[in-house]
């Protein structure tokens, strides 16, 4: 992996909710088309952490931040950035799937809907899209008008996928994707993230380290310290990480 960007670069990143401090000094490089996981015991700051990096973690008045997230040299946290602009770029996905109660069309539609209309002929064309990078198409091509609450847990996953990339992010970030799945289904959402780090930069959550050490590229492990404040302990290629004597998660 030689000449690697930083599509996200975080630097001395402390992060304060209800002025109780979450996250503290925390740096670390995410680059660009590849696949970092976020690993580390429970309440060690992993799901907000990856919420800091679009800042779904608002309003403004409960949040207080130190240090930068620079997206490509921008820093998120700057008073006049586009919020609607950077969730669209850095798109997330959460653990459990959370489709409307509307069809699998109108699932994938939404977000592109609020961006600003679109004739009815590209809306298709970006919906297909969507669902096929997904790895959905052919599952799902004869009941976009289905309800999509009427899809299988794995399906609807990878349908909340195709939601977030039809609005053309740069960035996915998935909160434990596999959350709950089946064997079957979990390895299809990993085969879906190692196909889309070649398009997408990709950073997940996860406990389960054999996952991990399947598809991930890098790894950042987190550990709660005795004062309940999440801290990186450690980041490295994953080949490096996994070949240590121990990793620290529990």
């Amino acid at each position: 992996m030689n000449h690697l960007i930083p599509a996200i670069k975080v630097s001395n990143f402390s992060f304060y909710y209800d002025n109780r401090k979450i996250l503290e000094d925390i740096s670390i490089d995410i680059n660009q088309n590849t696949i970092t996981a976020i690993v580390g015991p429970g309440s060690s700051g992993k799901s907000m952490f990856l919420k800091s990096l679009n800042r779904m973690m608002e309003p403004e008045e409960r949040v207080k931040i130190e240090g930068r997230v620079e997206f490509f040299g921008q820093n998120i946290y700057e008073r006049r950035v586009n919020l609607n602009r950077v969730r669209r770029q850095i798109s997330m996905v959460l653990p459990k799937p959370n489709l409307f109660p509307m069809s699998v069309y109108d699932n994938v539609a939404y977000g592109i809907k609020l961006v600003g209309w679109r004739p009815k002929v590209e809306l298709d064309e970006i919906i297909e899209s969507a669902i096929k990078r997904a790895y959905l198409w052919d599952e799902l091509k004869n009941k976009l008008r289905k309800s999509a609450l009427e899809l299988s847990s794995g399906q609807q996953q990878r349908l909340c996928i195709a939601r977030a990339l039809a609005v053309n992010p740069r960035v996915l970030l998935m909160d434990e994707p596999c959350f709950a799945l089946d064997p079957i289904a979990s390895r299809k959402i990993e085969d879906l993230i190692q196909n889309l780090s070649s398009t997408y930069t990709i950073v997940i959550s996860s406990h389960n380290m054999q996952q991990v050490s399947r598809i991930s590229d890098f790894i950042a492990c987190f550990e709660k310290s005795e004062d309940q404040i999440g801290r990186l302990v450690e980041f490295d290629s994953t080949s490096k990480v996994m070949s240590r004597e121990y990793v620290r998660i529990k």
